[in-house]
């Protein structure tokens, strides 16, 4: 949202921290949920990809030019409890592998992904109808999944306050770990220390 301007600041930003912001690569994705009939079949636990050729992790990703590549299928058992009536899938759809998505309806999206699963011999059964497709880059406050690629000069930019009063944090900015809830998590906490140091300075 920083990228497209959704959000503006007044008075605008040091353009050093818009030249950074610019720079980090976000992927898009979505994750699927799929519930099928009881007598479906499957492996127990199963994570899956088709896409071994562009799997990379955050540190694996090194340029901008590998994060071009990268992407992924996951699925994976979510049929919690144990022995339930139905079995669910859950799937993830990221980074390059999403352009084979990217302009489907959610009923498009799904059809295609039960073939995807079938043909692959992953799930045997009907689905009972009742789906749930969450695409990031169409959600009004999101726009995109989470960071392929992220620099950690520019990392380091957007983690230093703003004259003691604008303070970033999110996934992309964690160093180790960016594209993970606990990263995002982290550096909330982290700029939030220094939230509190910087008004105990203001009282003494």
């Amino acid at each position: 949202m920083l990228q497209k301007n959704t959000i503006t600041f007044t008075p605008s930003l040091p353009s050093s921290y818009t030249q950074a912001i610019n720079k980090f690569i976000i992927g898009n994705g979505f994750k699927v949920w799929i519930e099928y009939q009881a007598g479906a079949e499957y492996k127990e636990y199963f994570t899956h990809t088709t896409d071994l050729a562009m799997y990379r992790t955050s540190w694996d990703v090194t340029s901008p030019a590998i994060a071009a590549e990268a992407g992924y299928r996951l699925f994976w058992n979510e049929g919690y409890p144990y022995g339930a009536s139905t079995k669910i899938v859950g799937g993830l759809i990221y980074g390059k592998a999403y352009n084979e998505y990217d302009g489907l309806s959610s009923e498009q999206k799904k059809k295609k992904i039960a073939e995807h699963l079938e043909k692959d011999g992953m799930v045997y059964g009907t689905p009972t109808g009742r789906w749930t497709v969450m695409d990031w880059k169409e959600e009004d406050y999101i726009e995109g999944a989470y960071t392929i690629f992220a620099n950690e000069a520019d990392q380091s930019t957007l983690l230093d306050p703003i004259s003691s009063k604008l303070y970033f944090a999110g996934e992309a900015l964690n160093e180790w770990t960016w594209g993970t809830v606990h990263g995002a998590a982290k550096t909330g906490r982290d700029q939030a220390k220094k939230i509190v140091a910087a008004g105990e300075r203001r009282r003494e």
